[in-house]
């Protein structure tokens, strides 16, 4: 694993710069810039778009008293996705437009939660009793009260 992310690291800039020389070759160099431009401005739109929507589809999720697991992995790719069309290169914005696809999200929310399921059932433990009888308060009686503002009052004129 450690070779894998290093290996990313290293070739991920590679290839990004690899696809903007070849896009300019193919288009030129005022459409690269433009397709660039384009993507950075989808991506900051994207991510202006998710702030205010995440928190939305959290609310809905807990008000149908679902846990908001789907709705936060949902945000969090659409928000990866914004990133990746921020990142100079076109690589970087097909990896993004992949992930704008709900049904590779699906694969993807499959593919972690896969790891997460337990292979047995986890017993559930009863819970407890509710505690029927109440501390009992105490009637209010005028000597629990002491009046600071009285007593201030009274060693101001006592020198």
């Amino acid at each position: 694993m450690p070779f894998l992310i290093f290996f990313l690291m290293i070739s991920w800039p590679v290839l990004e710069v690899a696809s903007i020389i070849q896009m300019n070759l193919w288009v030129g160099p005022l459409a690269t810039f433009l397709l660039l431009a384009a993507g950075f401005t989808f991506g900051a739109f994207l991510v202006r778009s998710q702030g205010r929507l995440v928190a939305l589809r959290v609310m809905e999720a807990v008000r149908a008293g679902e846990p908001p697991k789907k709705p936060l992995l949902e945000s969090g790719t659409v928000t990866l996705a914004a990133i990746l069309f921020m990142v100079p290169g076109f690589v970087s914005d097909v990896v993004a437009a992949l992930l704008l696809v709900p049904q590779i999200r699906d694969l993807i929310w499959r593919g972690l939660s896969y790891g997460f399921r337990s292979r047995q059932p986890v017993p559930r433990q009863p819970r407890p009793e509710p505690q029927t009888a109440r501390r009992q308060e105490r009637p209010h009686r005028a000597d629990d009260v002491i009046d600071v503002a009285a007593e201030r009052a009274l060693a101001v004129f006592a020198l």
